[in-house]
């Protein structure tokens, strides 16, 4: 959808969360590391935003100066 791959994805499982978000307390969590075009990351935060199965996400920038 847009234009990347998910290099490594991973299901965390059914955790509690530290406080109540939208009456829910627990969350399943997952991680994916991926990568997609630039430009894409605010597309796909729009789509995170108006998901309601999202609770909270974290997109971040993967630092590949670091090794």
């Amino acid at each position: 959808r847009f234009g990347g791959e998910i290099i490594k994805e991973e299901n965390d499982g059914k955790k509690r969360l530290a406080y109540k978000i939208n009456n829910q307390e627990w969350a399943i969590y997952y991680y994916f590391d991926i990568m997609i075009p630039k430009g894409s990351p605010a597309k796909l935060s729009s789509v995170l935003n108006i998901d309601d199965e999202v609770l909270r996400y974290l997109l971040v920038q993967k630092d590949t100066r670091r090794r």
